[in-house]
């Protein structure tokens, strides 16, 4: 894994630039004095797992985007944008490495950057749709269908809170209030409460006495909380409220708010997104001593790899089934054609 900062390394002996990067070509990485006092990217702890820990050092503008590229030669048009850095919040940065043994990053200044005769900058559609102004538009509606990109960008208004489902009943009006998903490390900053819990009851389950009430297809489930990874709430039973269904007995990481008002108390998860399910041989243990974002890393790779692993047994038992299938249609054919009689059609 290479770091580059926005230009190469400032005053590097040994090196070469290409498209903006800096490629080693005599040093090794960890030999390469740089010049502290100008722009440069830092990793932060040796990359974990699949995650790289990142920092946009003596940074003077307001928005940086952070782009990678697996070869120096390619030009620096087509790199991928990975995160964008505000350095006035925050100049921590994780990128995924994707199964990409060798990345190169780098930091450009996004203060001001436009593409596709956008008005609207690159920065704010990434913040909120994860993309460029290469894929939207000024003219796109946001969420609610009322106001374009633009508007909502020159009056400061997140394009994606306002998507929700009203449901009245006699003369009490629920609101459900949905938000897209952005990113892992957004999600943890924005959850007030992260843990482990397991379903003890939810919809559908014949041993309740009580049902589980359904509102605006969210699902309200009895659960036990395993172990907290943030917030100050204590393990023990209480509530979830929903889109995602569980079924009893499933253990799952839950990125919630936990409410308790005269209408509902428990852990508010309302998007589907913010329940991972975790597998019956998932150890908590496994957790002890590392910190918030090694363990949800953590988390994340044991589901990923379950995930691949069913997709590949899917696949296996779709060959099967279309296998079996088409054997039966050749054998049926094969049959010769008899009449009524038994005798052989002609």
């Amino acid at each position: 894994m290479s770091a580059r900062e926005e230009s190469g390394p400032p005053g590097l002996p040994g090196t070469d630039s290409t498209n903006g990067y800096s490629a080693v070509t005599d040093n090794p990485i960890g030999a390469i004095p740089i010049n502290t006092n100008l722009l440069y990217l830092q990793i932060c702890s040796n990359v974990s797992g699949s995650i790289v820990y990142g920092a946009l050092m003596q940074s003077t503008d307001s928005v940086y985007a952070i782009c990678s590229t697996t070869n120096l030669f390619m030009p620096f048009s087509l790199s991928q944008v990975e995160a964008e850095v505000f350095p006035a919040s925050t100049n921590a940065f994780t990128v995924a490495t994707a199964g990409r043994p060798t990345l190169f990053l780098r930091a450009q200044d996004w203060t001001g950057v436009t593409q596709g005769g956008n008005s609207t900058p690159d920065w704010w559609f990434w913040e909120f749709y994860g993309t460029t102004g290469l894929n939207l538009s000024d003219n796109e509606l946001d969420s609610q269908g009322l106001n374009t990109l633009l508007y909502d960008y020159e009056n400061g208004i997140d394009p994606n809170i306002i998507s929700f489902i009203f449901t009245i009943t006699a003369v009490t009006a629920f609101a459900v209030f949905t938000n897209k998903f952005k990113t892992w490390s957004d999600l943890t900053e924005q959850s007030p409460d992260i843990l482990i819990a397991q379903c003890v009851s939810t919809l559908g389950d014949t041993k309740t006495k009580r049902p589980v009430a359904v509102i605006d297809g969210v699902i309200h489930s009895e659960i036990e909380v395993v172990c907290v990874l943030k917030g100050s709430t204590k393990p023990g039973p209480t509530r979830m409220a929903s889109r995602y269904w569980p079924f009893q007995g499933e253990k799952f990481l839950l990125f919630a708010n936990y409410e308790n008002n005269q209408f509902f108390s428990g852990y508010n998860a309302v998007e589907e997104y913010r329940v991972i399910s975790l597998n019956r041989y998932f150890q908590t243990n496994v957790l002890s001593g590392k910190t918030l974002n090694e363990q949800i890393q953590l988390i994340l790779t044991n589901r990923l790899n379950d995930l691949n692993g069913e997709l590949a047994r899917g696949q296996e038992e779709k060959r099967r089934l279309e296998l079996s299938w088409t054997n039966a249609i050749v054998s049926t054919n094969a049959q010769p054609a008899r009449s009524r009689q038994g005798g052989t059609s002609f």
